[in-house]
């Protein structure tokens, strides 16, 4: 999981503190619903969640 996370941190930009751990959480919580995601479906899930709320900074 911790990829997964540091990839969607380098990839999105500029993150405030609070998006940043929003993020985090986001990806934690997909992770406890679907423990047999791969890294890459976590990256994806996070991305998207940083798109739902706009931070993206691409």
């Amino acid at each position: 999981m911790h990829a997964a996370i540091d990839w969607i941190m380098q990839t999105s930009g500029n993150l405030s503190l609070e998006e940043e751990r929003a993020a985090r959480e986001k990806v934690s919580s997909y992770r406890a619903e679907k423990p047999d995601a791969t890294e890459q479906r976590l990256a994806v899930e996070g991305l998207r969640y940083l798109l739902s709320v706009r931070v993206l900074n691409f």
